[in-house]
């Protein structure tokens, strides 16, 4: 992944928020069905998203850590294979000088 300055990193974050919060925000509260001004309990009803957001990201930590071992797997693999090749290469040398003789 190429490396960011952090203005890159601002202005991706900003802009990825610019995009996707407002229409998040008309969703929720057509849920909820009212004046976010006029709830009472927001210090709750931020720790229940904050509930939620752990959840997310302990789905999100076990699904990386999931990637981590997929990639290890194919690494290994591809170690594998390039030791195969290696190996199939020195025996189409040494059949090339058997055919010589």
């Amino acid at each position: 992944m190429e490396e960011r300055t952090p203005n890159e990193i601002r202005d991706e974050a900003v802009t990825e928020w610019n995009s996707s919060a407002p229409l998040k925000y008309d969703i929720g509260q057509k849920a909820a069905g009212d004046n976010l001004d006029a709830k009472h309990d927001l210090i709750g009803e931020a720790k229940k998203e904050a509930i939620d957001l752990w959840f997310y990201l302990c789905s999100a930590e076990r699904e990386k850590e999931s990637l981590l071992l997929k990639i290890k797997s194919l690494r290994d693999d591809q170690s594998g294979l390039l030791y195969k090749i290696k190996s199939l290469s020195r025996e189409v040398e040494r059949l090339k000088e058997v055919a010589k003789l």
